[in-house]
């Protein structure tokens, strides 16, 4: 089973945040790297970077 620390792009921190500013998601940087988006959430917990995506909440959100 490979691990996070098996792929290049996802132990450099450097390749990774330019990886994910590309792709916009950790879905899709687990897509084109053909690994598992808990993988991608793990290199990006080591290196600091937090998720590209902000969800706000329902009780937030206008209605109308």
């Amino acid at each position: 089973m490979r691990t996070w620390r098996d792929i290049p792009e996802l132990c450099d921190a450097g390749v990774f945040r330019r990886v994910l500013a590309e792709e916009g998601s950790f879905d899709r940087v687990a897509k084109r790297l053909s690994c598992n988006r808990m993988s991608v959430r793990r290199a990006a917990l080591v290196h600091g970077v937090e998720s590209p995506y902000f969800v706000v909440p329902k009780y937030l959100r206008r209605r109308g």
